[in-house]
């Protein structure tokens, strides 16, 4: 119910509907929910029809975890992600949240729920 999600409806309105989002949550995920696509969904649906949902978990897991401009910007282009969105919330994986505060432009903060959201496309 974008109209009463604050968080969805900055995405609906602020980011063009062919984004996709570096995301940390799989279920309810606000970018998914307003029709942007997120780099990894839930897994199941995914790996029921085949594909290797593992490997690309694994890499959403280091990329938000990333260390290294150079090698997260490789992958953020070769992926075509355009914003990382960080929920202070998640803790199912570590994030490096200084790496984003330091090298990314935060577009977007919710202050009651730590969501936030990084342009990434412009720096990479």
């Amino acid at each position: 119910d974008y109209p009463i999600n604050e968080d969805m409806q900055w995405i609906k309105d602020n980011t063009p509907k062919d984004s996709v989002f570096l995301n940390t949550q799989y279920l309810y995920d606000p970018a998914s929910l307003v029709g942007r696509k997120i780099f990894l969904g839930w897994p199941y649906f995914a790996w029921s029809a085949g594909y290797d949902t593992l490997t690309r978990d694994n890499l959403r897991k280091s990329l938000l975890n990333s260390t290294s401009l150079d090698l997260f910007c490789t992958e953020v282009l070769k992926n075509k992600i355009n914003y990382v969105e960080l929920n202070k919330d998640s803790n199912e994986f570590q994030i490096n949240y200084p790496f984003f505060e330091k090298n990314f432009r935060e577009i977007y903060v919710n202050q009651q729920n730590t969501y936030k959201i990084y342009d990434v496309k412009n720096k990479c």
